[in-house]
């Protein structure tokens, strides 16, 4: 765990509770905390950087199952193609039929 996940833990974040979250950060405001001796956490995450002082970690957010990056899995695209292929090969059979 990295030391802005360890900060926020002994402030009181739990996981799946948006309450202790909201307390926490609250806590980290009053206290201006700063994880990476630079920026306070809340001026880091304001700025779009990692709380933590890495540097060039780019963050950007990324939700659900198409979060997986720019690369496209070889294997998923050559699936779709063959589906389409036979997809389109059954309809040739069925128009000639």
């Amino acid at each position: 765990m990295k030391p802005f996940g360890i900060y926020l833990r002994s402030r009181g974040l739990v996981p799946f509770d948006d309450a202790s979250l909201r307390n926490a950060l609250l806590a980290d405001i009053a206290e201006r905390h700063s994880s990476s001796g630079g920026l306070t956490d809340i001026d880091a995450l304001k700025a779009g950087q990692d709380p933590n002082g890495t540097q060039g970690s780019n963050l950007v957010p990324a939700y659900g199952c198409s979060s997986v990056g720019p690369e496209l899995d070889l294997l998923t695209v050559s699936a779709l193609g063959t589906w389409l292929w036979l997809r389109r090969r059954r309809a040739r059979s069925l128009r000639t039929g």
